[in-house]
């Protein structure tokens, strides 16, 4: 009587007839199969992050959101973390992703007012197309946010969590396309996570809560009883988003998508709202670099012209990396002519 004993997977068995066996320099799976197999064999390791410890498909889901945001899979569990069940990007692994986008061309962050009791933590960005944000985040904000003080990093860390809330606001406002809709980990952290419905104690309506507790009872009690009046439909809102035809007009249906009493409606209103305010943003980004591309190539070719040696060409070319990247997609023609005038010039003056 013949049995077969099954084995676990081994980085030698993950391999596909198409693809052939996975890169082991980089773990990178070609198929699903291989995608499961990796899973289970990260999950039973004792190396990996305990959020994915002995849980495969957390390690597969992290895998995936990687793929999408350009990690490997040992960089998604590094650097993306299952809070609350919800996956998040820990903030040095933002500012990581945006500055690899080649889309920002100046960041800086600094604190002020450090000698106060309201230190004030900034953040300044800047894209390649000219727009910039500039975000703060103080400890008088942490207080109204119940955050100051809190038990945990705000409590022995709260510079660098004002910093991380800061850098947070910054680079999920002007870096969307980059970020795809990924929540910041320190802030989804700091998110309640039991939102059950409270019947507050009895007492009269007009009754003052005598706790704190109390108090958020009854605000609960209030938002369910104003959650069943009747809001917009998600027929309605998705029409509205959808014939929106510039982002101002988009934003005017922001209000009525955040009345939307269904949760679930809600969410597919807000992120339809989220797919069209990047299609704006990247139509607007595009046309910008469009316009940019003739000052900018001549810039360029200025400054080509005006070099001595073969080393100078190399820091012209160093100088403007963003810029050429931008130049590319815009006018793939002048790109070209940029690049066949670096070779001429350093041929030229070697």
């Amino acid at each position: 009587m013949n049995t077969q004993t099954a084995h676990a997977p081994t980085l030698a068995s993950i391999s596909t007839q198409e693809g052939g066996p996975v890169s082991l320099g980089g773990l990178t799976p070609k198929n699903l199969e291989q995608a499961l197999q990796l899973a289970e064999i990260l999950a039973n390791s004792s190396i990996v992050p305990k959020d994915y410890q002995g849980k495969p498909g957390n390690v597969l889901v992290a895998i995936q959101w990687g793929m999408e945001l350009g990690f490997s899979p040992m960089q998604a569990m590094q650097n993306i973390a299952p809070i609350n069940g919800r996956p998040s990007l820990w903030g040095d692994a933002v500012l990581a992703l945006v500055r690899s986008s080649g889309l920002m061309v100046a960041f800086k962050e600094w604190e002020e007012n450090s000698d106060t009791d309201n230190p004030v933590a900034f953040c300044y960005a800047k894209r390649v197309n000219g727009e910039e944000r500039t975000t703060s985040f103080s400890q008088e904000d942490a207080k109204k946010a119940g955050l100051a003080g809190k038990d945990g990093p705000w409590r022995n860390y709260t510079k660098r969590m004002r910093q991380m809330r800061a850098r947070g606001f910054c680079l999920r406002d002007l870096f969307t396309d980059v970020l795809k809709g990924m929540p910041i980990a320190e802030e989804v952290r700091d998110m309640p996570t039991d939102m059950r419905d409270i019947t507050p104690d009895a007492g009269g309506e007009g009754a003052a809560p005598a706790t704190k507790t109390a108090a958020v009872q009854r605000k609960v009690a209030q938002k369910k009883a104003d959650s069943t009046s009747a809001g917009p439909t998600l027929e309605a809102v998705l029409a509205a988003i959808n014939a929106a035809d510039d982002e101002e007009a988009l934003k005017g249906t922001a209000a009525d998508a955040a009345k939307i009493t269904d949760e679930r409606d809600r969410k597919v209103a807000r992120t339809r709202y989220s797919e069209r305010l990047t299609e704006f943003r990247a139509a607007q980004n595009a046309q910008d670099n469009q316009d940019r591309a003739p000052t900018l190539a001549e810039a360029i070719t200025r400054d080509l012209n005006a070099v001595s040696g073969p080393a100078d060409v190399e820091a012209v070319m160093g100088s403007y990396t963003n810029h050429l990247l931008e130049l590319r997609d815009a006018d793939p023609d002048a790109y070209d002519r940029i690049m066949q005038l670096a070779d001429e010039r350093e041929s030229l003056t070697k």
